[in-house]
């Protein structure tokens, strides 16, 4: 065995260039009817496309390789709702809508070096439909209470393409019934301060729940209770301090005790605190700072961080 020792020279060089270049756009409507005493109908479109562009450009010396690509991805989504919300008496009030919304992503691989073997990305297209209805039931008897109640059910159906198989569509989906109690409080007119309670009952299918063997995979139960706290506080008209508390819980690592990990047991954590300065009328300063932990149980995963993060914003009004 020869000791190898560094002689501080320069013999190997590595370079990769990367850019990504991307374009959104959007569109929406809205429709608003208020013909009728206590009730008010809404009908929303919005629409959004987007196109992401990656090149690549890679070079080592060592293995004298040449490595490039670009792969375009077209993304098109747009939703629909229709609502109402009906206000019987000055205290108590019911909302309702249905919303359906459509995502369609498509990957194209312009140009790939080393033939099929180095794709850019494994999915060619993946489809994504959303149908959601939800109603709200809100009760604000005085100023300082007023608590609500809201349900929300979401069907999901996600539809793959894989590059290997470009003709063979694998299905899956998501169901989830969400039920979330609110209480806002506005005491003074100068503090706003909101308090949630959220249980989200999802389940879960892949397309192994078709498999006859002893191998596939049930539907998945996920269970997740959040709680939330949120506060505002304006110390004057051109200063404002806010604060968001934020916990999740969810515990349902291997229900059917399948062998593979379909599942989630973890907590997670986030506060945030922010300052709004109003410097002037065309120019506001927002300092933000956010602590984020998530903390998964050992016996599922090992990705558990802590994050903290710190913002300064500022807008101008060029108007």
């Amino acid at each position: 065995t020869v000791a190898v020792v560094a002689d501080g020279i320069i013999d190997q060089q590595d370079v990769s260039s990367n850019q990504n270049k991307a374009m959104t756009y959007g569109e929406s409507v809205s429709f608003r009817y208020t013909g009728i005493d206590r009730l008010a109908l809404y009908n929303e479109y919005e629409f959004q496309q987007a196109r992401n562009n990656i090149y690549e450009d890679r070079r080592s010396g060592s293995a004298s390789e040449v490595f490039n690509r670009q792969s375009m991805g077209h993304s098109f989504r747009g939703s629909g709702t229709l609502g109402a919300r009906w206000v019987p008496w000055d205290t108590f009030s019911v909302t309702a809508d249905a919303r359906h919304r459509e995502d369609d992503t498509r990957y194209n691989n312009v140009r790939v070096s080393g033939g099929d073997g180095a794709r850019s990305v494994f999915v060619q297209a993946q489809t994504i439909d959303t149908d959601e209805v939800s109603t709200k039931f809100g009760y604000k008897p005085c100023q300082w209470f007023q608590p609500s109640f809201r349900y929300q059910l979401q069907n999901r159906k996600y539809t793959t393409s894989a590059f290997s198989d470009v003709d063979n569509w694998q299905e899956a989906g998501q169901v989830s019934n969400i039920y979330t109690w609110e209480l806002v409080t506005h005491p003074p007119d100068a503090f706003l301060g909101t308090a949630s309670f959220s249980y989200d009952d999802s389940k879960i299918f892949t397309p192994a729940r078709f498999n006859q063997s002893n191998a596939s995979i049930p539907t998945f139960n996920a269970d997740v209770f959040s709680f939330l706290l949120n506060g505002e506080y304006s110390v004057n008209e051109n200063l404002t301090f806010s604060g968001v508390f934020q916990f999740s819980d969810a515990s349902n690592f291997n229900d059917y005790n399948s062998g593979m990990p379909y599942g989630v047991d973890y907590t997670e954590t986030d506060i945030s605190a922010s300052l709004q300065w109003k410097c002037t009328k065309d120019l506001t300063i927002e300092p933000k700072y956010g602590f984020y932990r998530y903390d998964p149980s050992p016996s599922t995963e090992f990705s558990g961080y802590n994050a903290h993060m710190i913002t300064l914003e500022v807008n101008i009004n060029w108007g």
